[in-house]
């Protein structure tokens, strides 16, 4: 079967060529201007100029099939795609005597009876009025919120959730949704097309008119006792609020979520503005119209005549969909919102091991500190023991993370500065509250403090490598599998200040325990050990020789 596709570059269309592709039939793409597509061929016509001309592009196919729809715009734009092109197809179709037209519209479509207050909807209803009252075989198929690779429903949540941990939902989001996945909805206008024509009940549009033109107005103006229209609702087979779907998507990616009830007069000129500022916005007043209205549908015709069984959206369907989508705007207000989730993940199974190594990792240091008394000395070696044994015990991925790229180095010398910034914040406030404090401080940066020669340098980059290998990789990662970001970085930190305790002063623990804690949510949050390992170094050369905190009492 060869298919004429209208919209066959946009989200569905994609999707729907490779369906029919694999089901054995070709696909024709009709667009307005060239553009790359996966449809075997692809022809440009004018959709708002004469119907003959797109007569002459689909003559000779066995189906057509009509996907447009556009979710921002005008009312005129809304009309030109939803209104003016199905009138122009349903022209060119029955001149052409097409053997099938299949329309795709949207569940929760409003009668002509009850056209709706939306312009979405509204055009949505005359789209389908145009199609069914064609003489030919019509299939009308309206699907839910379509989810799947490439989608906005998904992929504009996660993005959002992403973003922050806080929710706005449309109306108090208790609108009901029926989220189907896009391949559901390909395997249903595939269906439809190889089902067996029914007996026609209607003439011809040239038996009818003979040589008269196909003008859109004598198609409208041509009316029959009847017709094939087939109406499907092509939805999900759970019935949610969407307030649950997004707990629902923030529980599949691990992230705590506040949902938030947000009027419809607050969200609509918020969505307008989006539509101005963005090519892409993560939310249009015609999808805060249909989400706030609902997009249910009966999946039980679908199932009978089409044998759809629509899949259930469940955690692995939204954590595939949502694997590559970052923060919206690519920025995270969460502490935790893009942690480095495969790492974490990849050393989940590493804990036992992780838990052997810990004691190691605590009396080494200790031991090397007791006996050695001296930090440049006792640290470094230390390290050249743990090193090996974390890289032989836990073997932790390290691939992606050891990474020195241009983004590394901007976040690792930015979250240096913010360290040497919190730091001298303590130090100033400890200062006028406990000056005794200043004196430790002192003590801690004559205890820390050597020659910076080549010598000093590579010991310092040793040790801070070594930390970073062990503390902040063989031991956090496998902890915020089991604990999540959070614990396991708190717990790593005061583990790595208690293997300080022979090192030095008290107030070198505790220094060790509160920079522990920054370089432990860097590591998880950037995901780039290279960032941490550089941040450490260049903290640790501002506080030893470049900008002492001693100098700002």
């Amino acid at each position: 079967m060869e298919v004429a596709i209208v919209g066959a570059s946009g989200f569905l269309g994609r999707h729907l060529c490779r369906h029919l592709r694999a089901a054995g039939h070709r696909s024709v793409a009709l667009l307005r201007r060239q553009r790359p597509c996966p449809a075997d061929r692809a022809v440009v016509v004018d959709f708002a100029g004469d119907p003959l001309a797109l007569v002459d592009a689909i003559a000779g196919v066995d189906a057509l099939v009509n996907l447009v729809g556009i979710k921002r715009g005008s009312a005129a734009d809304f009309r030109a795609a939803h209104v003016e092109v199905p009138a122009v197809l349903a022209a060119a179709a029955t001149a052409a005597e097409i053997g099938r037209v299949l329309h795709v519209s949207v569940a929760g479509c409003p009668s002509a009876e009850d056209p709706g207050d939306g312009l979405y909807l509204a055009t949505k209803a005359a789209g389908e009025r145009i199609f069914g009252q064609l003489p030919l075989p019509v299939t009308i198929l309206r699907p839910g919120v379509i989810y799947g690779e490439g989608d906005d429903l998904l992929g504009n949540l996660a993005a959002m959730i992403r973003h922050a941990p806080i929710f706005l939902a449309p109306g108090g989001g208790r609108s009901p949704i029926q989220p189907v996945a896009v391949d559901d909805v390909c395997a249903a206008i595939v269906a439809a097309l190889e089902r067996p024509l029914p007996e026609a009940d209607a003439r011809s549009f040239r038996e009818i008119a003979g040589d008269a033109p196909p003008t859109v107005e004598a198609i409208a103006a041509w009316t029959r006792h009847g017709h094939n229209a087939a109406l499907y609702d092509v939805v999900g087979p759970e019935r949610m609020m969407v307030r649950e779907l997004a707990s629902r998507v923030a529980a599949a990616l691990d992230l705590r979520l506040w949902i938030v009830p947000a009027p419809l007069w607050l969200m609509r000129p918020a969505a307008a503005l989006l539509e101005r500022l963005s090519a892409s916005p993560v939310i249009t007043r015609s999808q805060l119209g249909l989400l706030s209205a609902g997009v249910v549908g009966d999946p039980e015709p679908a199932r009978r005549d089409l044998g759809l069984t629509p899949r259930t959206l469940d955690a692995a369907a939204i954590r595939e969909r949502c694997a590559d989508v970052g923060p919206w705007l690519g920025i995270s207000l969460r502490p935790f919102g893009c942690f480095d989730r495969e790492a974490v993940d990849e050393a989940r199974g590493a804990l036992p091991r992780a838990l052997v190594l810990i004691p190691v990792a605590v009396g080494v240091p200790l031991i090397a500190g007791v006996v050695l008394d001296d930090l440049w000395r006792s640290m470094p070696l230390a390290y050249v023991a743990l090193v090996p044994a974390a890289l032989a015990l836990v073997r932790p991925p390290l691939r992606a993370s050891l990474r020195l790229n241009p983004r590394a180095l901007v976040v690792g010398a930015i979250a240096a500065a913010v360290l040497y910034g919190l730091g001298a914040a303590v130090l100033l406030v400890l200062d006028a509250a406990a000056p005794a404090v200043a004196v430790q401080l002192a003590t801690l940066e004559l205890v820390a403090a050597g020659p910076l020669g080549a010598a000093t340098l590579g010991i310092l980059l040793w040790t801070i490598v070594g930390e970073e290998l062990v503390w902040r990789t063989a031991v956090l990662l496998p902890l915020a599998g089991r604990l999540g970001p959070w614990p396991a970085v708190v717990v790593a930190a005061l583990l790595y200040a208690l293997a300080h305790a022979s090192a030095g002063p008290p107030l070198l623990a505790i220094a060790a325990a509160g920079a522990g804690i920054f370089w432990g949510w860097l590591r998880l949050r950037s995901a780039s050990l290279a960032a941490t390992i550089l941040c450490h170094l260049l903290w640790d050369l501002l506080v030893i020789a470049l900008a002492p905190y001693g100098a700002l009492l």
